[in-house]
């Protein structure tokens, strides 16, 4: 499963992440590793398009999202928002999110969520091993 700054890295050639978040969709989009990630994601990613109002920036950033190959976009069930609710309550410095996103990744059955976010790193969700971007 895959943290929505990773997708913004990808779009942002000036983000010190972006080549390593490069390499990570490459791999997904050759299938050696298929990816998740929640409708959360997109609606994240799509703000600083939309804002910019630049046509072309916003049709790459609508086709990473919601056509990458090896790629599924998880809608928030109440499955989902439920388990979300379930981790604030056990992680109170957790953002909602956040909490939807790795709520996404489990409920999906993913082993990886590959995040930046040193802080999420630090939680520990039986199944699911949280990783930075590397």
């Amino acid at each position: 499963a895959i943290d929505s700054v990773i997708l913004i890295y990808v779009l942002n050639a000036e983000a010190p992440q972006h080549r390593k978040a490069l390499d990570l969709l490459q791999t997904i989009e050759t299938g050696r590793q298929p990816a998740v990630w929640s409708t959360v994601a997109v609606a994240e990613v799509l703000v600083h398009p939309i804002a910019s109002g630049q046509i072309d920036y916003l049709s790459r950033a609508r086709q990473l999202v919601l056509d990458f190959p090896n790629s599924q976009v998880i809608p928030v069930s109440a499955n989902i928002a439920e388990y979300a609710a379930a981790l604030r309550a056990r992680f109170a410095s957790l953002k909602l999110p956040d909490a939807l996103h790795l709520a996404t990744a489990v409920m999906s059955k993913a082993e990886v969520f590959v995040t930046n976010d040193i802080n999420l790193t630090k939680l520990k969700i039986d199944g699911l091993a949280i990783r930075r971007l590397e």
